[in-house]
Order: structure tokens, then sequence, then C-alpha cells
């Protein structure tokens, strides 16, 4: 999915539905006004973000065993392991700040991986 419509849907404010003329006259028709819809999205999105922030959790384990297992054999870090370790964290904080409300930041893979 296009990162700028995401982007699009996420920055709009308005929460509140919009009736159709025929809601007034009693045939209980109500549309959604788009608005709406993008909370529903949003919640999906958060979905998803849980379900990679689990899996994020687990690469961390697994990263700082592999990164003591280094350590203990030769003595100093995996620069490698290290780096992908300050991203991951970077990236767990950005997960937090938007499933919490903080920050309306698509984090990966809706935006770049820092």
């Amino acid at each position: 999915m296009d990162p700028n419509i995401l982007e699009i849907i996420m920055a709009s404010k308005s929460n509140n539905p919009r009736k159709d003329k025929d809601s007034e006259t009693g045939t209980g028709h109500e549309f959604v006004d788009p608005d709406h819809r993008n909370i529903w999205m949003r919640g999906l999105i958060m979905i998803i973000f849980a379900i990679f922030f689990a899996i994020a959790e687990t690469l961390l384990v697994i990263c700082a065993v592999v990164q003591f297992l280094w350590i203990l054999s030769s003595k100093e870090p995996n620069r490698a392991i290290a780096g992908f370790g300050t991203g991951l964290g970077k990236w767990l904080e950005q997960v937090t700040l938007f499933q919490t409300g903080a920050s309306e930041k698509l984090p990966f893979p809706w935006a770049k991986w820092e």
C-alpha cells in the first residue's frame, strides 16, 4: 500500500458519522463518513503492529543471546548485531508511540527503516 495514502487516511481528524437524508425521514439508512472509517483502519494497523512487535521481541532475545555468545568467544561485540539492535530499538519506540496514540507517524514498513 502506498505510504502517502495511509498518511492521508491517518491524518484525518473528524470521527462524526454523516447521516443521509433518508436517515432523517426514518428509513434507517446511515452512511458512515469516510473519516469514521479511519478509526477502523488505524485499529487494523494497530493489530498488525502488535503482531510485528511480538516478532520483534523474539528477534531482540535472539540478538541478545547471539551477541552474548559472540562477546564470550571474541571478547568484543559484533558490530552488525549492535547496529541491527539499535535500529530495532528505534523501531520499537516508533511502534510504541503509534500504538499509544502519541504519534500518527507510521513506522516501518510504511516508513524508512532507521
